[in-house]
């Protein structure tokens, strides 16, 4: 019997989707529907956190986010909810429309930002880490019970560390191009 690694690259993939949304959670200047699109809002009694993406549409201009909300009735619960992500930014209520303007970063700002990003890379890197020790695991317990031969174990794990490679450089290569965007003025 053989292990099927494809529940492993699931998992891999779903850990570099998330770090990737998380790095995306980055501000870096410029006006991006990411910032804001996933912030939970209370609204409407008695139903579950909803998230602004689901309250409207979210556009973007250079410097400024604008914020279309279907209902007028929730723009202050909007409104509190992304002021209280504490992401510094200060929305503006007209009606139903949000504005949000981008403040330019300073230098010390944006060398601050990479540090969070470089922190968000190596957290998804912990998190595949987690992965591969626990697909290692259950391949020594096959061995063990004698469902995989010893050349099958060698096999795999070399799949596994080619994997875990793969997806590593795609941290980095992501960790580099935020980084890039971030520094960018």
């Amino acid at each position: 019997m053989s292990l099927d690694l494809s529940d492993f690259q699931v998992q891999l993939d779903k850990t570099f989707d998330l770090t990737l949304k998380e790095v995306n959670k980055v501000h870096t200047g410029r006006a991006s529907s990411a910032l804001v699109e996933d912030i939970r809002v209370e609204a409407y009694e008695g139903s579950a956190p909803l998230k602004i993406i689901e309250l409207g549409t979210i556009t973007t201009e250079p410097q400024t986010l604008i914020i279309q909300l279907f209902d007028p009735q929730v723009a202050d619960k909007v409104a509190k909810a992304i002021m209280e992500v504490n992401l510094g930014l200060t929305p503006n209520t007209a009606g139903n429309t949000i504005r949000i303007n981008i403040p330019p970063l300073s230098q010390e700002r944006r060398q601050e930002l990479v540090k969070v990003i470089r922190h968000k890379i190596e957290n998804g890197k912990v998190l595949i880490r987690q992965t591969r020790r626990e697909t290692m695991n259950r391949i020594k317990d096959m061995f063990e019970s004698k469902e995989l031969t010893e050349d099958e174990v060698k096999g795999l794990e070399k799949q596994v560390q080619e994997l875990v490679d793969t997806y590593n450089d795609k941290l980095d290569d992501l960790g580099r191009r935020k980084e890039k965007e971030v520094m960018t003025i």
